[in-house]
C-alpha cells in the first residue's frame, strides 16, 4: 500500500469511535446487572417446561400438553 494511502487511513481511524471500548463498557455494564448465584451462573427465572406448554398449547394448539411433558405447567401467555 501506498504511504500516503496508510497515512489517510490512520488519519480517518483516528476520527472513527472505538468501538472496541464502546463493546466492552457495555458488556461491563451488563455483566455488572446480571443476577448471578453463588457459582457463578444466570439465577433461572422460567422454567421451560412452562415455555413448552405454552408451544404446544397456544401455538400447536394441542391440549395434550401434561401428557407429553409428563405434568401440568402452567402457559405463559405469550400466544394468547
Amino acid at each position: 500500500m501506498r504511504p500516503e494511502l496508510l497515512k489517510k487511513a490512520a488519519q480517518r481511524q483516528d476520527l472513527r469511535p472505538n468501538v472496541f471500548a464502546q463493546r466492552e463498557e457495555l458488556r461491563s455494564e451488563l455483566v455488572a446487572n446480571l443476577d448471578l448465584d453463588s457459582n457463578g451462573d444466570l439465577q433461572m427465572t422460567a422454567d421451560f417446561r412452562s415455555v413448552y406448554a405454552t408451544m404446544i398449547q397456544e401455538w400447536m394448539k394441542f391440549e395434550g400438553a401434561p401428557t407429553v411433558l409428563k405434568g401440568n405447567f402452567a402457559p405463559l401467555g405469550v400466544f394468547a
